[in-house]
């Protein structure tokens, strides 16, 4: 960082360049960890001025924002949780090739081309109820140490919707300032909503005060419930009847007999533009029919 500076790039904007509005099918490849992401991309573009997002099956990487000059693109962003950096060239065939820095992959390898039709995967289909099981059943404790189950009478006769997140996870942030208000809103219909929080630690008392800070920036009055840490294992272990949680946060659709009608992957999060309002919109038709229903 510098102080004072007020240009991202370059000192003075292009006067040549390519205009790359519009939506890309993307193609991210991280050598280190031996995978390739599909995802979209979502570029609005004035002058040279370069603004948008990357969506994934696992979420999207927020705000973005930069310029292009000549035919080479130039975008970075900094959300608190870590800083990007993406840089690409266009190619002969109208096609992009570049590179893609992060904390969590280090350096990646993008390749994208124009797609206004390309989609990702069904969010509802990726994690799913292992056979056999209807139900979500867990216990863990809350903020204060007392123990939370979808058994607490508090829960009888109720829609639930348990979002699996993290105080670590910027696309939880954005999920939580929808959800607060979006639950105190249908919470006379009988609304319910839990937190269950996969941090970086499995010690509570290391991971208090995040949770905390969490709770309070947004004003969360539902249970917030620690799980300890993300890693894979831990998710398995305390959620076994889930055959998989891809990413945070993931939102499990409970309705009022206590069954699992629907688990959604990730939070396309305001970068997202459209799709961020049709998400909220689908939420929020789908939970108006589950409190619908009788009990």
């Amino acid at each position: 960082a510098e102080h004072g500076q007020d240009w991202r790039f370059f000192p003075e904007p292009a006067a040549e360049f390519e205009d790359f509005t519009g939506r890309w099918e993307v193609s991210i490849t991280v050598e280190k960890f031996n995978f390739t992401q599909p995802a979209v991309a979502l570029f609005n573009q004035q002058g040279p001025a370069l603004s948008g997002t990357v969506n994934t099956q696992v979420g999207d990487y927020r705000f973005l924002h930069g310029e292009v000059r000549g035919g080479e693109l130039y975008l970075s962003t900094f959300d608190g949780s870590g800083t990007q950096l993406w840089r690409a060239a266009l190619q002969p065939d109208g096609s992009l090739e570049g590179r893609f820095y992060s904390v969590t992959y280090g350096e990646a390898v993008w390749a994208a081309k124009r797609n206004p039709d390309f989609q990702l995967e069904d969010p509802t289909t990726l994690t799913y109820m292992k056979p056999g099981f209807e139900k979500l059943e867990f216990s863990l404790p809350d903020l204060d140490g007392e123990l939370v189950s979808l058994a607490n009478p508090r829960y009888d006769g109720k829609v639930v919707l348990v979002v699996l997140g993290g105080t670590w996870c910027p696309s939880c942030h954005d999920e939580a300032q929808f959800m607060v208000p979006f639950q105190q809103a249908y919470r006379d219909q009988g609304l319910e909503v839990v937190y269950i929080m996969f941090e970086y630690s499995d010690d509570f008392a290391e991971s208090e005060a995040q949770l905390r800070a969490f709770k309070k920036r947004y004003q969360v009055e539902h249970p917030i419930l620690f799980a300890g840490d993300s890693s894979r294992e831990s998710r398995g272990e305390k959620l076994p009847m889930l055959n998989d949680i891809m990413a945070f946060p993931t939102t499990l659709f409970v309705d009022r007999d206590g069954k699992v009608r629907r688990i959604h992957t990730a939070f396309p999060g305001p970068a997202t533009g459209q799709e961020h309002e049709d998400y909220k919109r689908e939420l929020r038709a789908f939970v108006e029919m589950l409190l619908a229903e009788p009990a």
